[in-house]
């Protein structure tokens, strides 16, 4: 048995079981345990610590494939003698019913050409085709599965009206009572396709035994398709599951059921066909719109971009959709959909009791688990972090995870991180205002319980999480708080709340702490006389205002925010994988932050006392930073390790730089180019004097071996490096650019040289602008223009003037800035891959080499922007005011580490050991 036909067996088998393929640790794990390789051996060829993958994603696996194969204790060491075994039982039983096909004259669905399971769902217009199709090639049975409200049963009668000749008989089960063999063989009675002359003649009840036998032999002898619809209505009931797993084994021949259900059956056989209704896409969302409220035609093409949003809100489905169109024309103007779908802090009560009903049905630890989703996506194992979910079993966990999964109210938010979200997102808004209600009351009594278990808000979440958290759970709170209450009784009773806080034995695992200090903060109420000692203040945000002179001896913080400590103007730096970022500001305050669990955190910082004129990070992990004296610094931005060059341009200014391996290029603001081998510590050679103006842009070769500069007269420089005199050589003419383009960037792609110029387009009516890139090979010492093959690629950008550009170091991605604010993002062959709208034009972009993230730079504050959702992940805010924590006392040793209290005192604040 070969490894890729083990993989690929278990695979489908997880995904029959679970709704979900193998992720890539996992698949490594299977790879490597197959080949005999041990969890420290594995570690050494993954990457990863011996402890993590046999604790976590080892023990997680295993645990996954004993439910997959529930009669068999399958574990690491078992693994392949088990799979080598039910691989070829598999085998064998394919090959029967293979045979058993051939034998018969009716037309049975081999079992590999059963259509491959659609975990992501597909759209109606899309699947009633399919599904016709599906029956009619010979699919037994075929279960149509999707959200609650999504429309599956006004799809079925269109679906059984399409089938009505290729069936005998299309059998509609009463959606009143649960499907078992006694209510089917009844319906089949009652529409006179069973013989009950025998059981008139003899007088005697007949046995479920013999209704089984019966239905079956009638359904073998015509073709009928019994359609069994809401049968999630009376998933609790032993008999209709009873029914399910027996009927899907033994139908056969001519017939099919077509079983639909808002829930996925726990188990689902291999000879069960399973398609998945996706909600609305805005397409049909906007047919359906409208079909059923032609008036809101006009809003709909006007207000698109908030429709859009209201339909990702209700997840696409007719329902929610039906009943959100309902409260906005009952509490809103129709033009007013923006409100609807932005501020919306309360909802109708329309959608309150939709929402009300579906959650009912839910256990204790399935709302709770959706309490957490509705803060923030996460993966299996964030979950397991929340100290919430602690008093529940892994098996009680487990079971109300895939339960969520098959109610389709939790779907994949980012596949290849195995992070999923909740799912419609007017759930998770829902959920929280329910928290809200809760919150409120608590506080109202001074009696507080789940507000010890959930955070009022995560600081150290994303942007779009933090903004969501903020409109619906904390300035809905501090409105209410303030419109109840007085200044000075709130005042009193936050004293009360958190002194009896103290008393608690197991305070550090609560959250109520930080959420009372988040809260009172953000009402600007005074906490100068409030004594933190002996809490834990979880995810408390030390960026609000109105914090000096707080002491806060004796509390201990966790995941606390504080302020950047970066001041006015300021320089930037992305690694192009995003393994770090760094800050400088024009008081030499340099902070480097490293990538992890899904955000950058601060490393380190240093105070360097000159203002920082440019920075560079080389895939090297090389740091490089020009002060304004011009001096250069150089550290490993991970290790911190540190290398000076003081006063290496002499008097001239630094105007650009680059770096290739030991190789440090310099362009002066006296027109010279000036390299320095950064092992030895000294110059290489005199100056490369050949530019005729200031050169403004440096950038080697990949190999090094070539120089490529831009200078202020509209020209490219190349130099080509000259073994015998260690130093590079000037091609003899520089290349002239586009006199009526205004120059963007340059990158290398290999031997070649992308050149991009925006220029105006003569053909537009509209003063449009476009991009060019003009790229061609530098192979030789000449480079006389009519001598250069180039190709030329025109990019069409609709804006009326590009502002800037920028390449991914490896040159793979180009983004350009127009003067509105919008980036477009092309790929390594120049097609559009995304489009994104910036809220104000950035000083600076950089774009990392997976294309995955921009970060860009305003006046104001640093930002980083997933290109995938279009959202702000983070963003950093500058100071304007040196005095943010005055007069505060930190104290070593409280959770920050000793870069975060340097930040402390340089925003004057106190450390205290």
């Amino acid at each position: 048995m070969e490894l890729k036909d083990v993989l690929a067996y278990v695979d489908r088998c997880v995904f029959e079981y679970a709704d979900r393929h193998l992720n890539k640790i996992e698949k490594d794990i299977i790879r490597w345990t197959y080949e005999g390789l041990s969890y420290d051996e594995m570690a050494i060829q993954m990457q990863y610590g011996s402890s993590t993958l046999r604790a976590v994603y080892g023990y997680q696996l295993w645990r996954l494939l004993r439910r997959v194969w529930p009669n068999e204790n399958i574990n690491k060491s078992r693994f392949r003698g088990i799979i080598e075994r039910l691989y070829r039982e598999d085998l064998d039983l394919s090959r029967d019913s293979n045979q058993q096909s051939s034998v018969s004259n009716t037309s049975n669905l081999d079992l590999k050409i059963i259509p491959e399971n659609n975990s992501n769902g597909v759209y109606r217009n899309e699947l009633i085709p399919r599904l016709v199709d599906t029956l009619k090639s010979g699919c037994r049975v075929l279960l149509l599965t999707g959200a609650k409200g999504i429309g599956k049963s006004y799809l079925i009668e269109s679906l059984g009206s399409e089938l009505r000749n290729h069936f005998a008989q299309v059998v509609y089960h009463s959606t009143h009572e649960a499907a078992t063999w006694r209510t089917c063989y009844q319906e089949l009675s009652a529409l006179g396709l069973l013989d009950l002359t025998n059981e008139s003649a003899n007088k005697t009840a007949v046995s479920e035994h013999q209704m089984r036998q019966q239905l079956l032999q009638v359904l073998h002898q015509a073709p009928y398709l019994i359609i069994i619809d809401q049968t999630e209505r009376f998933i609790e009931d032993l008999k209709q599951e009873i029914f399910y797993k027996e009927i899907t084994t033994a139908i056969n021949h001519q017939s099919a059921i077509l079983w639909v259900s808002a829930i996925r059956p726990a188990e689902i056989n291999r000879r069960v066909t399973i398609e998945t209704l996706k909600g609305f896409s805005f397409d049909e969302a906007s047919t359906f719109i409208n079909e059923e409220y032609p008036h809101l035609s006009n809003s709909l093409s006007q207000n698109e971009i908030h429709w859009r949003q209201l339909v990702k809100l209700c997840g696409g489905s007719p329902e929610l959709l039906h009943k959100s169109i309902e409260a906005l024309q009952s509490f809103y103007s129709i033009n007013q959909i923006e409100q609807f779908t932005t501020v919306l802090s309360s909802f109708p009560p329309s959608l309150f009791k939709y929402f009300e009903s579906l959650t009912d049905e839910l256990s204790e630890i399935e709302q709770k688990l959706l309490y957490l989703f509705a803060f923030n996506p996460l993966s299996w194992n964030d979950v397991q972090k929340w100290p919430i979910i602690n008093k529940f079993s892994q098996d009680q966990l487990m079971q109300a995870w895939s339960m969520l999964h098959r109610r389709h109210l939790l779907e994949y938010f980012s596949e290849t991180d195995g992070i999923y979200q909740i799912t419609p997102p007017y759930l998770g808004l829902y959920l929280l205002q329910k928290l809200r209600e809760i919150f409120l009351q608590e506080l109202n009594v001074e009696n507080l319980k789940l507000f010890h278990t959930y955070p009022l808000s995560l600081p150290t979440a994303s942007v779009e999480q933090q903004k969501i958290l903020k409109n619906y759970l904390l300035v809905p709170m501090v409105n209410t708080l303030r419109h109840r209450l007085s200044p000075e009784d709130l005042h009193a009773k936050f004293g009360r709340l958190i002194s009896q806080l103290t008393t608690l034995p197991a305070s550090s695992c609560s959250y109520a702490a930080g959420s009372l200090f988040n809260l009172a903060v953000h009402m600007r109420l005074s906490l100068v006389d409030v004594s933190w000692a002996n809490l834990t203040l979880w995810h408390a945000d030390l960026r609000a205002p109105g914090l000096q002179g707080l002491d806060f001896k004796g509390c201990q913080f966790r995941e606390a925010v504080l302020m950047t400590g970066v001041y006015e103007s300021f320089e930037i730096a992305l690694h192009p994988s995003r393994a770090a970022m760094v800050i400088g500001d024009s008081q030499g305050f340099l902070q480097v932050y490293q990538w992890g669990n899904n955000r950058f955190i601060l490393a380190w910082c240093d105070d360097l006392g000159i203002p920082i004129q440019q920075i560079v990070i080389t895939d090297s992990n090389t740091l490089i930073v020009v002060l304004i004296d011009q001096s250069i610094l150089i550290w490993d931005t991970l290790t911190r390790k540190e290398q000076s060059y003081s006063d290496v341009s002499g008097v001239a200014a630094i105007c650009s730089i680059d770096l290739k391996a030991h190789l440090l290029a310099i362009g002066l603001g006296n027109r010279e180019i000036q390299l320095w081998n950064l092992i030895l510590g000294e110059k290489i050679s005199e100056p490369l004097c050949d530019a005729n103006d200031i050169v403004r842009h440096l950038a080697f070769s990949p190999d090094g071996r070539i120089l490529a500069g831009y200078d202020n007269n509209n020209s490219i420089l190349v130099w080509h490096y000259n073994a015998s005199h260690n130093t590079y050589t000037m091609a003899e003419a520089p290349l002239p650019l586009n006199p009526y383009g205004d120059f963007l960037a340059f990158q290398w792609m290999g031997d070649q040289l992308s050149v991009i110029e925006a220029m105006s387009n003569d053909d537009s009516h509209k003063r449009l602008s476009k991009v060019v890139v003009r790229s061609f090979t530098v192979t030789d010492q000449t480079m006389a223009e009519d001598s250069i093959d180039f190709k030329v690629q025109e990019l069409e950008i609709n804006a009326s003037q590009p502002y800037q550009a920028t390449f991914s170091k490896n040159g793979r991605y180009l983004a350009v800035c127009d003067i509105d604010h919008t980036v477009w993002v092309w790929n390594d062959i120049m097609s559009l891959i995304e489009l994104i709208t910036l809220p104000e034009l950035p000083d600076t972009l950089f774009i990392s080499d997976d294309g995955q993230q921009l970060l860009c730079q305003n006046p104001s504050n640093i930002s980083i922007w997933s290109l995938k959702t279009q959202e702000i992940l983070q963003i950093w805010e500058t100071v304007s005011d040196l005095d943010q924590y005055q007069d505060c006392k930190f104290y070593t040793k409280q959770g920050f580490s000793d870069d975060e209290l340097y930040t402390v005192q340089r925003l004057g604040g106190v450390v205290v050991e």
